[in-house]
């Protein structure tokens, strides 16, 4: 019959009206139904009459991933967890391996049928040696089966009154079915009430010996137990790179959360909706999402989320879990440990923290909350406790949404990676985009009733509707120090080059560790994501055997604030100055790529160099120019030890969309170069700004053009434009100090050698020009 239908549904018998269409495709799924109907039914009678055809041995563990992964899109579609607990060994059990699969997807589709959109369904495999039996517990957090229906709940064509009620399509035949399997295997099936609040099946199958048709050297064999602690960037990066070197190496991630390695930066993106679904921040580049069952089938990583490393006990060398859900506690051998608990966002012990509406940005939930916030129509006025890389970002989104933005900081400025004068242009540059910016002051309560609505300072009360507390990370090492692991001057996990922790059998990676400063004297903390997934890599390769030293950071970042672009690398100044350095700095604003070419952008650069080595000790660049590429290179540099001599005859890329002839980093080494050899002399915008409110005797000769001066300008300056600068020396006096001024620099210091060549002794230019002037200008015409 239902070939004669497919026949007609394939007009191969003249064109169909589309009332006739639905008619043969009801038909049709009618007959598929009979089909399945029937050969459920000579199952069950096959199965009672004959049970010695279900005689067999199988691995209930492969069995049930493999039934999890058949209906895995399916759940996570509808966002329902299919959460998996096996044994650590391999199991067999008494029954044929393709009944029992049918009887494991029978459970897992009808629990997928009555579990409600982001619901669980719970399977644990347990290995009772006592009794030679193996208990598989399937539970849901459905409606249940009502307590009177559950003696029927086996016979066949029975469905409850809820069921029935549900419109959900069955035939009462798969749980006749799934019975009449475990019977004739030798084992027993029950129902109940799941701990859930839905319904749990019990099933007990006799367990069997290794079957001498399976190599055990195949499936038993396992060079070492890895148990990694943490499941969000530096772990699964261990446990990723561990399964491609040594595929027999066990290995299990121990997650306190239900969400396993996703992109903590993206968080800021995901708010905004730059990132429009969470699962783009939990997938792989080809759409993977990476979740227990994904770990397990593609990489064969055991993962235990939902589950907290309450102990270690190293002398035994096992952890005792949690398991979150069910409140039940369990021991974990391990041959080699990874701590990557990384680290957690400081809250501040302010009175009133405890208001709805107050916010880290430390997780996929913190996210959720100030999305659902921000999608309300509560969140008007916004405060950021904290002017770090975390708060700045979230800027952008928070404006978008139409959110007035005051970002509170205790410390004279924010981004307290760079320097200053570049932390003040991008202040200045955030001001202009609406956000409201208080340094040099403290938040000394919050009030409100139930949610937040008044932050106040020390000075001064702000409305707030929504606070987001950005004011820093620290490293995750309770568990560490409970286990005795010694812990640096940073707070993070001592670990030696090759992340190994006190204990040579416990590694660490990732923000719960304190990091090696490749310019610096001591450790320093710098939690970065980039830094957890490449030390995850460390890690795996010495586990494999390998010896790879973790070299080191440089403190490395780059952000995006609307259209403007920040990044550091290096020390800064102020840093280089604490450590001893005789520094040289240079401030070099110019366009990313040739100005003929549209679409060039200011590049606001900053390089620090040792005036004894000549060698590069970091740099800084902001704009609405490219600055990562810029900071990549300087990088490389820093890593590479290398002067402001080689980096001026790198040989990078050159084309006019892309970069300008000289590139401006390489503009930037030759400005120092002119510094060192005393050809340019120029005075930094602190310096001049100190000795224009002290009123010093100096003359600020600008050399723009009349057209430009109109625009703004240095208060008191003279305007003499570059072209018509020999024709007016006379204007100046000789015994005058004088300060070139123009946007760039670059007009500035050929008005200084102008002047230097004509007599005058005391010239100096205005490092970065008015481009890089962090305070305010004269608008004035």
């Amino acid at each position: 019959m239902s070939t004669i239908i497919s026949t007609m549904l394939g007009e191969f018998c003249g064109p169909l009206t589309p009332q006739q269409r639905e008619l043969l495709e009801r038909a049709f799924a009618r007959c598929d139904e009979s089909l399945e109907c029937a050969g459920r039914l000579m199952t069950i009678a096959r199965a009672l009459e004959h049970p010695e055809t279900q005689h067999g041995v199988a691995e209930i563990s492969r069995i049930i991933r493999d039934s999890i992964q058949r209906h895995f899109e399916k759940a996570t579609s509808r966002n329902i967890e299919l959460r998996l607990e096996l044994p650590e060994q391999t199991l067999f059990v008494q029954g044929l391996e393709a009944s029992l699969s049918e009887t494991m997807d029978e459970l897992i589709n009808n629990a997928l049928k009555y579990t409600p959109d982001h619901g669980l369904i719970r399977i644990e495999v347990v290995d009772d040696v006592a009794h030679r039996q193996v208990f598989v517990t399937l539970e849901d957090s459905g409606p249940g089966i009502p307590e009177e229906a559950r003696p029927r709940i086996f016979d066949p064509f029975y469905r409850t009154p809820t069921a029935i009620k549900s419109g959900v399509a069955g035939t009462g035949l798969g749980l006749a079915m799934v019975k009449a399997i475990i019977l004739a295997s030798g084992g027993t099936i029950s129902v109940g009430k799941s701990p859930l609040g839905g319904a749990s099946f019990e099933i007990r199958l006799p367990s069997c010996p290794w079957p001498d048709s399976v190599s055990k050297a195949d499936l038993d064999y396992v060079s070492m137990r890895v148990v990694i602690i943490g499941g969000v960037a530096a772990g699964p990066k261990v446990a990723a790179k561990l399964s491609r070197l040594d595929p027999y190496a066990e290995i299990s991630i121990v997650e306190k959360g239900k969400v396993l390695s996703y992109a903590g930066c993206g968080l800021p993106y995901y708010i905004s909706g730059i990132v429009r679904d969470q699962k783009q921040l939990m997938s792989s580049p080809a759409g993977d999402v990476r979740d227990p069952v994904f770990f397990q089938k593609v990489k064969n990583i055991r993962v235990l989320n939902q589950t907290e490393a309450v102990q270690i006990d190293r002398e035994s060398k096992r952890v005792l879990i949690r398991d979150l859900a069910n409140h039940k506690d369990a021991w974990i051998s391990y041959d080699k440990l990874v701590l990557a608990t990384g680290g957690k966002a400081i809250v501040p012990q302010i009175e009133g923290i405890k208001l709805k509406n107050i916010f880290t940005l430390h997780g996929v939930g913190d996210a959720e909350g100030i999305k659902t916030a921000l999608e309300g129509t509560s969140a008007h006025d916004v405060v950021i406790v904290g002017g770090g890389l975390i708060g700045i970002e979230m800027t952008e989104a928070l404006v978008r949404a139409g959110c007035r933005v005051t970002i509170v900081e205790s410390r004279d400025q924010i981004l307290s990676g760079l320097d200053w004068e570049m932390a003040r242009l991008v202040e200045r540059y955030l001001e202009s985009r609406g956000v409201k910016i208080l340094t040099n002051i403290c938040v000394e309560r919050f009030e409100g009733q139930e949610k937040v609505h008044r932050v106040i300072l020390k000075s001064m009360g702000i409305p707030a509707d929504l606070v987001i507390l950005a004011v820093g990370v620290q490293p995750n090492v309770e568990l560490a120090i409970k286990a005795g692991l010694a812990v640096g001057p940073t707070g993070g996990i001592q670990v030696n080059p090759m992340l190994q922790t006190s204990d040579a059998d416990i590694y660490a990676a990732g923000d719960c560790v304190e990091h090696v400063g490749l310019l610096m004297d001591s450790p320093i903390y710098a939690p970065m994501g980039s830094t957890a997934n490449k030390q995850g890599r460390t890690v795996a390769v010495n586990l494999a055997g390998g010896n790879e030293p973790f070299a080191g950071v440089l403190s490395t970042f780059v952000c995006k604030l609307f259209d403007y672009n920040v990044g550091k690398t290096g020390l800064t100044e102020m840093q280089a100055r604490e450590m001893g350095y005789k520094v040289v700095v240079v401030l070099c604003p110019g366009p990313d790529h040739d100005h003929f070419v549209p679409g060039a952008q200011d590049l606001l650069l900053k390089l620090i160099v040792d005036y004894k080595s000549r060698r590069i000790l970091g740099v800084q660049a902001i704009g609405p120019g490219v600055v990562d590429k810029r900071i990549d290179v300087a990088a490389t540099a820093i890593s590479g030890k290398m002067t402001v001599d080689q980096l001026a005859h790198v040989d990078l890329g050159y084309a006019p969309p892309f970069s300008p002839v000289l590139d401006n980093l390489i503009t930037a080494a030759n400005v120092a170069k002119n510094k060192l050899e005393g050809r340019f002399l120029g005075i930094s915008s602190q310096e001049l700004h100190h000795r224009m409110e002290n009123r010093d005797p100096l003359l600020l000769l600008d050399v723009r053009t009349p057209v430009e001066v109109q625009h703004f300008r240095l208060k008191g300056s003279l305007s003499i434009p570059l072209g018509s600068l020999r024709s007016r020396l006379y204007e100046l006096p000789r015994e005058a100090e004088i300060v070139t001024v123009c946007n760039y620099s670059l007009r500035a210091y050929e008005a200084a050698v102008i002047l230097r060549q004509a007599g005058y002794n005391s010239v100096s230019v205005l490092d970065g020009g008015l481009s890089m002037w962090p305070y305010d200008l004269d608008h004035s015409a």
